[in-house]
């Protein structure tokens, strides 16, 4: 299991869900118009380098990305064809059990950050 930092086109990562909190999608499609990326890095995850990245956090962000038509955003993928570990992962919406499960499966500290990050 390894983590990349990199960043990607917003329409090549997959979303944990769709944009539900249309205001919140709004204020950050104009922030990132007017200012670019300029909070932490999204979390993926991703069997290998030739799976899909599907993003464990940051969907308004991800949707913002793309409306802002921005090229690449930051985002650190989690390496790991471990089927267990995405089970764990899939579509999870709690960022105190993503951290939980993170640790679980001794993921980089960088990793476990980020989805603490995003509870507070």
């Amino acid at each position: 299991m390894t983590t990349t930092a990199t960043t990607l086109a917003p329409r090549m990562i997959h979303p944990p869900h769709e944009a539900r909190d249309m205001a919140l999608l709004a204020t950050l499609t104009v922030s990132m118009c007017d200012d670019g990326w300029t909070g932490r890095p999204l979390l993926a995850w991703r069997a290998s380098r030739d799976s899909e990245v599907r993003g464990l956090t940051g969907s308004h962000r991800t949707a913002a990305a793309a409306r802002a038509n921005l090229e690449e955003v930051p985002v650190l993928i989690i390496e790991c064809d471990d089927e267990d570990l995405a089970a764990d992962l899939y579509d999870l919406r709690d960022f105190d059990a993503l951290a939980t499960i993170l640790r679980r499966y001794d993921v980089d500290s960088d990793a476990i950050e980020l989805a603490v990050a995003e509870d507070c």
